[in-house]
């Protein structure tokens, strides 16, 4: 869950990156921290030089505007696809404020998207926070594929009231940012709803 370090004035924020195999959650992370810090970004790529069989998670802690008159930091995490280290997954997701949703609008795609949704559920679940309840963007990745789906129909399977929803091509860094802000909206106002004391949002934005 969200906190402050006094210390340092940041608000601590985790959100967490959902969806299936090659959805696009790496290349999310991967163009914020194109899109930010090229010292970020090479500690990034030299991270992912090692080869392995399995993908692991990605991690990038981002500075992000101000809440009030407290910096806000977001550690951003990506959730694996596959349940081989199923303590790891809970564990990502344990204390999460916010779910980026990334599904792939391609059409070969939907019946996994649809597994991967019913999986978040269940871990949600088990970490004891409610899919309902939890601050939730769905990105609707790979837009620019000749045969991906038109939103509407995209909507009928995916949404959930109070869920924002944003249109991306990830790999040339469409709708990333958006989608960052909107799950960052949704985290602070939820925080607002709860008695937690952020209304006075200053200045929202990557810095």
């Amino acid at each position: 869950m969200a906190f402050l370090n006094e210390d340092t004035n940041e608000l601590h924020i985790k959100i967490v990156y959902t969806g299936s195999h090659g959805c696009g959650k790496t290349t999310n992370i991967q163009s914020l921290f194109k899109q930010t810090s090229s010292e970020v970004s090479t500690r990034f790529f030299d991270l992912h030089s090692v080869s392995t069989k399995s993908q692991f998670f990605d991690f990038f802690p981002l500075t992000y505007g101000e809440a009030k008159t407290h910096a806000l930091r977001l550690h951003l995490y990506t959730l694996p696809s596959h349940d081989l280290w199923s303590t790891v997954n809970m564990n990502l997701l344990w204390g999460a404020d916010g779910i980026v949703n990334v599904i792939d609008s391609r059409l070969p795609y939907v019946a996994e998207a649809e597994k991967q949704m019913t999986r978040l559920k269940s871990l949600l679940h088990l970490v004891n926070r409610s899919f309902s309840e939890i601050p939730m963007v769905f990105q609707y990745n790979h837009r620019d594929a000749t045969n991906a789906l038109d939103v509407r129909s995209l909507r009928s399977e995916y949404t959930r009231h109070g869920a924002g929803e944003i249109e991306a091509v990830a790999v040339q860094d469409i709708g990333v940012i958006d989608t960052l802000d909107a799950i960052a909206e949704r985290v602070l106002a939820s925080m607002e709803n709860s008695g937690q004391s952020w209304n006075d949002r200053a200045s929202l934005g990557l810095q």
